[in-house]
């Protein structure tokens, strides 16, 4: 638990005002949310194929996906857009929702017929070319890290998150890539 000192809510004025403990409760435990969050969406990610699942449980992803991709950009934008410091455990937890949705969503796009549709377009080294992608993010990522550097002058404000952003995009790019290759995703299937 916080001491004192570092909780960003002062509970006696919430309390005094009648907020209830649980409209709180959330805010002050933001990072162990996210991470329950997010090995629940992987879980089920990786419980099943998606030809295996019925469409109760498919419906049931779809709604899990947009809430979690709702609570992300979310706390993504209120995160940049913030005037005062933020702990480090919300970014974390708001990068890890981050890269988790956006690499099961690539995945399960994958799965329901993006990587056919790029293997008949581009052949099957498609996933070669996904290092292009990873290197791109990864150099942008470099270049918004740069912009950290005290000694530099002409430095960008309000962009001190999008280098972690573009990062932590680059290395989903490259985990997809590993993916796609063990999984065959790059190969067409025979028509039966």
């Amino acid at each position: 638990m916080r001491s004192r000192e570092m909780r960003m809510l002062d509970y006696e004025k919430l309390e005094a005002a009648g907020v209830a403990w649980w409209a709180y409760w959330p805010i002050e435990h933001a990072e162990f949310i996210c991470a329950a969050m997010t090995l629940a969406f992987v879980t089920i990610h990786l419980d099943k194929g998606l030809e295996l699942r019925t469409p109760v449980v498919r419906g049931m992803f779809i709604v899990f996906t947009v809430a979690y991709a709702l609570a992300g950009a979310f706390i993504f934008l209120v995160l940049l857009l913030a005037q005062e410091p933020v702990y480090f455990g919300w970014v974390v937890g708001g990068l890890g929702m981050y890269g988790v949705l956006l690499f099961v969503g690539l995945s399960e796009m994958m799965q329901l017929g993006l990587g056919q549709f790029l293997t008949r377009k581009r052949g099957e080294n498609w996933t070669k070319e996904i290092d292009y992608l990873y290197l791109a993010f990864g150099v942008a990522g470099v270049f918004f890290a740069l912009n950290k550097t005290e000694t530099l002058v002409g430095r960008f404000t309000k962009v001190d998150l999008i280098a972690p952003m573009l990062i932590t995009t680059a290395l989903v790019l490259r985990a997809l890539k590993t993916r796609a290759e063990i999984n065959k995703w790059n190969k067409l299937k025979k028509k039966v």
